[in-house]
């Protein structure tokens, strides 16, 4: 069984109780997840200001009434799941993925977030605002007008926790 950025929403006690139910002996969960990539800006590589943005945008005061404590185990990388007595459990972490993307792509995954989705669901102009001044940031960071015509590198740093069913 595998989920992918997607255990932490999981019920945790109702999810193992039913992969206990159907797994075979040796069947095998892998909960796959990622916390904030790391934005490459390929003109100018060594500059951490749009992962340091990325950083700042999770954090705003603004977004946190919207934050669910469900995330907080994604926030510890998966270390957190207890997984059933009957499971011999590995963790694999720092398994990189990059993405070329233009940087627009970027502020369309900061809007997927749930906790902006809480913010807009409450005030579509506070948080229509709220990535405003994101992009503004990001476009003088980038030192472009047009983030749609950007290219940046997304690094995602995946972890795996992994499950095997002893019995």
């Amino acid at each position: 069984m595998t989920a992918f950025e997607a255990a932490h929403w999981f019920d945790l006690h109702k999810f193992f109780l039913e992969s206990n139910r159907i797994l075979v002996k040796n069947g095998i969960i892998a909960l796959i997840g990622y916390f904030l990539p790391e934005i490459v800006d390929p003109l100018n590589p060594n500059d951490q200001r749009a992962t340091q943005l990325v950083l700042e945008a999770y954090n705003n005061p603004l977004l946190a009434p919207y934050k669910n404590s469900k995330i907080l185990i994604l926030e510890k990388r998966y270390y957190d799941l207890k997984f059933p007595l009957n499971y011999e459990i590995v963790h694999k972490d720092n398994i990189l993925n990059s993405i070329k993307a233009n940087a627009q792509e970027l502020i369309g995954y900061l809007e997927s977030w749930s906790l902006y989705q809480g913010l807009a669901a409450k005030d579509e102009r506070i948080a229509e605002n709220y990535i405003q001044q994101i992009q503004i940031k990001l476009k003088d960071i980038l030192k472009t007008s047009d983030l749609s015509k950007r290219e940046i590198i997304i690094n995602y740093n995946y972890f795996i926790a992994m499950g095997r069913k002893l019995e």
